[in-house]
């Protein structure tokens, strides 16, 4: 049996919890929330997760070396007949920066209605906002939306990204989509 001396065992048990804890900062773990919690701007009756901060590879976050903190929002459910989703990707750290790719592209990747979607159109500015409309793999009517937050070196401090697909057999007018728009937001 090995005896520590008592300081380097102490130590030595905070060094090894660090260790382990750096380590699960790299990945994220969503977790539900109370949608009064969240950051974004939720409609009622819809469900909310989030993730811890942490810390993302050089691949996902612009900045100092690749170094940065990051945490992403998420809201979803059915309102009224139509499918929601709100996601934020927010840069907690200010040497990161949210960077933009292609609209059809990130909501494809994000939003459980547009994993196999058709049919987008072409991108639309409107209401501090972009937006391009597509057919769910249903064949619903759907619309992605997009906003920014503030600028940064190499992109935003946020960017929220959403979809919504209206009930089978509706569209959605421009209205609507205006609406939707301006109702999707973040706080931070």
């Amino acid at each position: 049996m090995i005896c520590w001396p008592r300081g380097l065992a102490v130590l030595f048990a905070f060094a090894a919890m660090g260790m382990s804890g750096t380590a699960a900062q790299h990945t994220p773990v969503w977790t539900d929330i109370d949608c009064a919690q969240s950051q974004l701007v939720a409609p009622e009756g819809v469900k909310c997760r989030a993730t811890q901060i942490y810390s993302g590879s050089a691949s996902q976050i612009s900045g100092a070396g690749g170094k940065g903190e990051r945490r992403q929002w998420a809201s979803f459910g059915i309102v009224g007949g139509s499918k929601l989703y709100v996601h934020c990707l927010e840069e907690v750290s200010v040497k990161s920066s949210a960077e933009a790719g292609a609209l059809e592209q990130s909501i494809r990747n994000l939003s459980p209605y547009a994993k196999r979607a058709r049919d987008f159109s072409a991108q639309i500015s409107l209401n501090d906002g972009n937006y391009q409309t597509f057919f769910s793999e249903a064949g619903e009517k759907c619309v992605a939306v997009r906003k920014f937050g503030p600028s940064r070196p190499k992109g935003y401090k946020w960017i929220v990204q959403a979809s919504k697909c209206a009930p089978a057999g509706k569209g959605l007018s421009q209205d609507e989509i205006g609406q939707f728009i301006a109702q999707v937001n973040f706080r931070g």
